[in-house]
């Protein structure tokens, strides 16, 4: 929001610099983010009036001037299309100087143009940064002194940031009464000075019909015989000070009002309303409507309109219409100025997508006590600038009278909020500077009574915020905060998964947070292990695509895959730790899970040719060291059937024959609904189980003293035959110098039969062993396996 400084001056007069301003409105919290104009863009510039014009000689854009400050006469060269005989308007002698867009300072000198000699220039309002008039130079009017140094017409403009709860301070009045408060002054209304007619306004002239409850209070004025044209230069530089756009005097008139007193008004043409009615109505369906702005609308259903006998004329409180606004051929015109509900304002607009000055003011609630004032100051101003005649009198309807609140605020309470010692007298003097009424102190509380102008104040924190505000928030000691650790450690469950991250971060996994509710569709894609009934459904979702709660992480993960290839990255190893949700009959489930998952290549690009892409035993392997760190029970893996899964690339993880884990690579099928092309691999881990066995200690061994020996041993196995088993039947040999024991390599021999080689490690811990206790022991262990596979 920007607020000239004249603006102010109307109400308060300001003695202190215009930086001393700025810091006290941010000081209570009304923050500056900016001051224009502190310092006029030019010096040495004065009125002047033009004596003559002639043509140039030599130049048919051009004309010689003879113009005079008063006391000299100066021949100046001229391409203004406006210069013409006895204009008032802005001259540059020689040496003033004048500001370029860039913030350069220039001096004016003496010219030479197309051979006639120029001593000075004559500006325009884009060239004084007063307007945005470029290709005319200024009229100052017939009033103004010659000779007068201009810089006067240079007005300082605060630029202000809001809160949204601060709508009292969108006019010059509001910023007004907060610097009397903090400056300890009082406000003073400008002169009203409204000359009215003997002629009434009366049920003849015009008659209100209030037909919509959501307006509160209507006022209305009719003014005849005005002359509608260009607003004055002050008028002007004020309004694009304050970032408006000149129109004519009426519109400008009511922008200006409503700059000062934050109230928005329109002006309607009297005699383009159908029978002289006004309604304020509803409308029960879309309406097409042009408004001000050449657009064509359709106004939505249940919005507040003013209509005439026959027509819509306004959107209320947001935007007026063609058919009833104010031209060149107006000669009477209506005011209005009403009270109409911010939240039916807020919702229309925003069914419009229209956000207006109007609409920002009232969706934030203006003072309903405030309308038959200001609508005698635009009355006011309309007769002064437009010549226009009041009629005698008002029209003011409203249903019931606009109290003001009363909150009460407790001493004490204060006082420990604000960790400071403010006494009662205090605060009494700053509600009483804030222009709000003490009507009863007793020994706990202060009962206030608040003007309707404050819409921000409700509670009693409000005011205590307003204690602090004007108190001074530097003025509030500062003290040292005490800090008291807590005896409650952190959960087993946090501890774990920190843990876990930490792991998983050394595997060069990256973390994954995706939303824990996911589309219908996706969720019968993630049906791994668990049946349709098991989804859990969201009662009042917003979108169908957030409608379920997720049973596993898989379509979540897969999205990211998705957007990722579709922006270029194709190697994602990546984890996500989060809850999964699902029904076991009528018992709601809630699980911590564990999920990974891995695609395109092992490592980050290089020119090694060996880094190929991450497969099915790059997970298992990740899987495994996670096991072996983090849980102290025996696990194994085994084949599974999940539908979500390759089928012949996937197991499952047991132990105590509860299976806790489930590993595979995606089926193509599953890919192609989300649209990936390539290979990816997935695994989950039931973190709720594993915290029920994970491991409290680290085991520690000594280096061994004494070598090892390996063996190895080929076996002949049916391809369909679970190499688990095999393991298994290792796992119950018995032997004190066995020490590991793992697959070599798996060769295919001929159709049915896969060739797979173990390898042995013998180790004694005493001695080195002989290669005939080697050879001995390899030997048993051989005869043993031959031995359970014959069975």
């Amino acid at each position: 929001m920007r607020i000239p400084l004249s603006l102010l001056n109307e109400f308060l007069d300001i003695k202190k610099e215009i930086k001393d301003i700025a810091h006290l409105l941010t000081s209570a919290g009304i923050e500056v983010d900016k001051i224009e104009n502190c310092i006029p863009p030019f010096k040495g510039v004065v009125a002047a009036k033009v004596l003559d014009v002639k043509k140039h000689p030599k130049a048919d854009n051009l004309v010689i001037a003879n113009v005079t400050d008063g006391k000299d006469s100066y021949q100046v060269v001229c391409g203004a299309k406006n210069c013409k005989k006895d204009l008032i308007t802005a001259f540059a002698k020689i040496d003033s100087s004048l500001t370029d867009e860039k913030g350069n300072i220039f001096k004016i000198k003496k010219a030479k143009l197309r051979d006639v000699e120029s001593f000075g220039m004559l500006l325009s309002g884009f060239e004084l940064k007063i307007n945005l008039e470029d290709d005319k130079i200024i009229d100052l009017g017939e009033d103004i002194e010659l000779g007068k140094d201009l810089s006067y017409l240079i007005d300082p403009v605060f630029e202000i940031s809001l809160t949204p709860n601060l709508g009292h301070l969108l006019g010059a009045i509001g910023i007004a009464k907060e610097l009397a408060c903090l400056t300890k002054q009082k406000i003073k209304m400008p002169p009203l000075n409204l000359k009215e007619e003997t002629k009434k306004i009366d049920g003849s002239i015009l008659k209100v019909f209030i037909e919509n409850p959501k307006c509160l209070r209507y006022t209305a004025r009719v003014i005849e015989d005005v002359k509608v044209g260009l607003s004055p230069l002050w008028l002007k530089n004020v309004l694009e000070a304050s970032g408006f756009r000149s129109i004519n005097n009426i519109v400008d008139a009511t922008n200006y009002i409503m700059l000062k007193f934050n109230h928005p008004m329109h002006a309607f043409d009297y005699d383009k309303i159908e029978k002289n009615e006004i309604k304020v109505s509803v409308n029960d369906e879309e309406i097409e409507f042009e408004s001000l702005d050449n657009i064509n609308r359709k106004i939505p259903k249940d919005s507040i309109v003013i209509k005439d006998e026959k027509k819509v004329v306004a959107i209320a409180g947001i935007i007026g219409g063609q058919n009833s606004s104010v031209s060149d051929s107006t000669k009477t015109i209506v005011l209005e100025a009403a009270h109409f509900d911010p939240t039916s304002i807020r919702k229309t607009s925003k069914l419009l997508n229209l956000k207006t000055q109007s609409s920002m003011r009232f969706e934030k609630s203006i003072d309903p006590n405030m309308i038959p004032i200001a609508i005698d100051y635009l009355a006011a101003l309309i007769v002064k600038i437009a010549n226009g005649k009041a009629l005698n009198g008002k029209i003011d309807i409203k249903k019931d009278e606009f109290e003001p609140k009363e909150v009460s605020v407790r001493v004490q309470r204060a006082q420990k909020i604000l960790g400071t010692k403010i006494s009662e007298n205090e605060m009494i003097e700053i509600f009483k500077r804030l222009d709000f009424q003490i009507i009863d102190v007793s020994e706990e509380a202060i009962l206030v009574q608040i003007p309707t102008y404050r819409n921000d104040i409700e509670h009693e924190i409000d005011l205590i915020e307003e204690i602090a505000r004007i108190y001074g928030y530097n003025n509030i000691s500062k003290t040292k905060p005490y800090y008291r650790s807590s005896s409650v450690t952190h959960s087993a469950e946090y501890l774990f998964c920190r843990k876990l991250k930490s792991y998983l971060r050394s595997c060069s996994l990256q973390e994954i947070n995706t939303c824990d509710l996911i589309s219908p569709k996706f969720a019968e894609i993630a049906l791994l292990n668990l049946d349709k009934e098991a989804l859990i459904n969201v009662k009042h979702y917003k979108s169908i695509d957030q409608s379920i709660l997720r049973p596993t992480l898989l379509p979540s993960l897969l999205e990211v895959v998705k957007f990722n290839h579709d922006h270029k990255n194709f190697d994602i190893l990546g984890y996500e730790i989060s809850k999964v949700h699902f029904k076991n009959q009528k018992d709601y489930i809630e699980k911590l899970s564990l999920s990974i998952i891995l695609t395109g290549k092992r490592n980050p690009h290089l020119w090694d040719k060996s880094n190929f892409d991450v497969n099915f035993y790059d997970l298992k392997g990740i899987i495994e060291n996670i096991l072996s760190a983090s849980i102290n029970k025996k696990y194994k893996f085994e084949p599974s059937n999940k539908k979500g899964f390759h089928p012949l690339k996937q197991a499952s993880i047991f132990s105590d024959n509860i299976e806790f884990a489930i590993i595979g690579e995606v089926h193509p099928n599953v890919l192609k609904t989300f649209d990936i092309k390539k290979r990816v691999f997935f695994a989950q881990l039931d973190l709720s189980y594993m915290l029920k066995c994970k491991k409290d200690h680290m085991d520690f061994k000594k280096l061994m003293q004494f070598p090892s020996t390996t063996r190895d041993l080929t076996i002949s196995l049916d391809e369909k035959l679970n190499t688990q088993k095999i393991f298994d039947i290792f796992d119950k040999i018995d032997s004190s110098i066995l020490e590991k024991f793992y697959i070599l390599d798996v060769f295919k021999s001929v159709s049915n039969k896969k060739n797979v080689t173990f390898r042995f490690i013998y180790r004694d811990k005493e001695k080195t062993l002989l290669n005939e206790d080697i050879e001995k022991e390899h030997l048993k262990i051989t005869e043993e396996i031959t031995k359970h596979l014959e069975k």
